[in-house]
């Protein structure tokens, strides 16, 4: 028996080693919560550094947010516990990519950002969607980014997809629109119910039913 725990004993510990080896050398989990994404369309081409910026302090929100001249509203006590990602994600309209996993290689002090991008149906016009990412708070790191295709969606040849109105009234008003063929629509957004009628502001933002819109949405039968 003791010869059997003598052999046995040492192959536990050598285990033991390679796991915790194993543990300490993979990417670790950040906490990252999507519950703070903030999201707002750019319809410019910009000239970025970086898709992806990693933001630890206010002072270089407050750099970004004037550069791009963007509308999310932070403060320095948002960055007291947590740092920040910031995703410049450029919509053509046929594809779009979402971030499926954001992990940590504390080893190698790098950020992998892992996508999955899909095709999609339809036609819009150019944008960059920006997205604010909390995480963990973390030192200045590598960011990584990895692309996956995944399947996308399948397009009727005898469909029109995503039709999009924008508005831009030279003043706030109320405006009321019906599309010629109705009986063609298959999907819209904001329901289309006999017609839309909507509030603009002068600067584009649709409201209805105290929800805002960037634009009007369907698809139809061509």
């Amino acid at each position: 028996m003791k010869k059997v725990l003598f052999i046995f004993i040492p192959f536990i510990v050598v285990i033991c080693i390679i796991l915790i080896v194993i543990f300490n050398n993979k990417e670790k989990g950040i906490s990252i919560s999507f519950e703070q994404k903030k999201n707002e369309s750019i319809y410019e081409k910009l000239q970025l550094d970086s898709n992806v910026y990693f933001i630890n302090d206010y002072n270089s929100y407050l750099n970004l947010k004037s550069k791009y001249n963007l509308k999310m509203e932070l403060n320095e006590f948002d960055f007291s516990n947590n740092s920040y990602l910031v995703f410049f994600d450029f919509n053509a309209c046929d594809s779009e990519s979402e971030v499926s996993e954001v992990l940590y290689d504390e080893e190698s002090n790098k950020l992998n950002i892992y996508y999955n991008v899909h095709s999609i149906c339809g036609f819009c016009q150019e944008h960059y969607d920006v997205y604010f990412i909390k995480i963990d708070k973390i030192n200045d790191v590598t960011i990584k980014n990895h692309y996956k295709r995944v399947k996308g969606e399948k397009c009727d040849p005898d469909v029109s997809y995503k039709p999009i109105l924008y508005l831009y009234p030279d003043k706030d008003m109320n405006v009321s629109i019906k599309l010629e063929n109705e009986n063609s629509i298959i999907t819209s957004y904001p329901k289309y119910d006999n017609g839309w009628n909507v509030f603009v502001s002068k600067n584009g933002i649709i409201t209805l039913n105290n929800r805002n819109y960037y634009a009007l949405y369907w698809d139809e039968y061509n």
